[in-house]
């Protein structure tokens, strides 16, 4: 399996959270300067063209109440040309999944072939 950057970027932060370790995610904080300086480092990159070589099974979560809309996430799956893609409108969600921590976190456990989490 070929591994891109972007791949392994999100292994990255999926991995702790479909194992349960969510811990290490919760005490993220919005820093809207990290955001600034993200989007000015990026400027107009465009990824479509590394995006277009994935070719294998993604999870494409998009939230039904997600600010960008759902234009944005079709353009997205469509830039997945190589990928297998299993596309899911998450209900009563935006943009983070911290909205809507169980159907996320269920819906990457299957995805992901793991058993359901224990309820605690």
């Amino acid at each position: 399996m070929k591994v891109s950057i972007l791949s392994a970027l999100l292994v990255m932060l999926l991995v702790p959270t479909a194992c349960g370790r969510t811990n290490e995610l919760k005490n993220l904080d919005y820093n809207g300067t990290a955001e600034q300086l993200t989007w000015s480092a990026v400027g107009e990159y465009d990824i479509t063209t590394e995006v277009a070589k994935l070719d294998h099974p993604v999870l494409m979560l998009w939230g039904e109440d997600d600010p960008f809309g759902l234009p944005m996430a079709e353009a997205t799956k469509t830039a997945l040309l190589a990928a297998e893609v299993e596309f899911v409108v998450l209900t009563r969600c935006g943009h983070f999944w911290q909205e809507c921590p169980d159907e996320f976190f269920s819906r990457v456990r299957a995805f992901l072939r793991l058993p359901p989490q224990p309820i605690r």
